[in-house]
């Protein structure tokens, strides 16, 4: 048995992972046989396994526990709605029923002092909490657990930005630094973009016209996705060593604005990971004529 032979992720190929296995075995049992109580223990099992920090967890992993378990809640149905009650801050949230049990709305629950489920029935009661929102406290620091990743501006003569000025192209360096001395296989960087600068070409480092770039360090991705507010790179990195991406940016919007961390991680060894630090990106009016 594949399965039983094997007990570490793989980082290429078939990304075969022990935690990936059991969400495969659960949504195949749960199609063939929906909701049957003997798929119970699996299910513990592998709720079991899902208690650390999601960014823990691969790609994969991620999506075959959420499809196998978010099946298994689709077949079993309730003999009765079960008797539970959510207070947030000592006040009682009306719940709402559902044909798979309760559900609660709660808005701006970062900011309780406390949020209590209480099981007034008898049997188990599953609970899955859904967030949306963004942080208001201080951002995360910078990491390198394996990797390095570094951002810098430049002008198109290879100067350091100084000032930001509307209407100005900006080069943008993303250097990643491995600290691993063997191949890493799907490494993505990402780069979140301050609203002020927008992606004009996202692969500078080949073009002719930066002469000052050290071209025996340019990453040579395998694919790079443009979106409205990132970038992101995924390629291999060798071995310990460092390559840099340069893409171009226009400053397109004056005033000050939020500057996002850029990470790099190895998709599906996210234990493998780096981050910069945030900041803040001022821009001023028009360019000098």
């Amino acid at each position: 048995d594949v399965y039983k032979r094997q007990a570490e992720r793989r980082l290429a190929g078939a990304f075969y992972s022990p935690l990936r296995a059991l969400g495969v075995q659960l949504y195949i049992l749960e199609t063939l046989h929906p909701g049957a109580p003997a798929h119970e223990g699996l299910v513990r099992t592998l709720v079991e396994r899902l208690r650390k920090a999601s960014d823990f967890y691969s790609t994969q992993e991620l999506a075959w526990a959420v499809l196998a378990l978010g099946l298994r809640i689709s077949h079993v149905r309730y003999e009765s709605l079960p008797e539970a009650e959510l207070r947030a801050d000592g006040r009682s949230v009306r719940a709402v029923s559902t044909p798979q049990g309760l559900t609660w709305t709660v808005e701006n629950a970062a900011g309780l002092e406390s949020l209590v489920l209480r099981h007034q029935g008898s049997g188990d009661l599953y609970l899955s909490i859904e967030t949306e929102g963004f942080p208001t406290t201080a951002a995360p620091p910078p990491e390198s657990a394996g990797l390095r990743v570094e951002r810098r501006y430049w002008t198109l003569e290879g100067r350091p930005v100084q000032d930001f000025r509307l209407k100005d192209l900006v080069v943008v360096e993303l250097t990643v630094t491995s600290a691993q001395h063997v191949v890493l296989d799907n490494v993505a960087v990402e780069d979140r973009l301050p609203a002020a600068l927008e992606v004009q070409n996202p692969r500078l480092g080949e073009s002719p016209l930066l002469t000052w770039v050290d071209r025996n360090r340019l990453w040579a991705p395998e694919y790079v996705d443009v979106r409205d507010d990132r970038i992101v790179v995924f390629g291999r990195l060798p071995g310990a060593v460092t390559r840099s991406y340069y893409y171009l940016a226009r400053v397109v919007t004056s005033g000050e604005f939020f500057r996002p961390a850029a990470s790099a991680q190895v998709m599906y060894r996210p234990e493998i990971r780096g981050r910069t630090d945030v900041g803040r990106l001022t821009v001023s009016g028009g360019p000098t004529e």
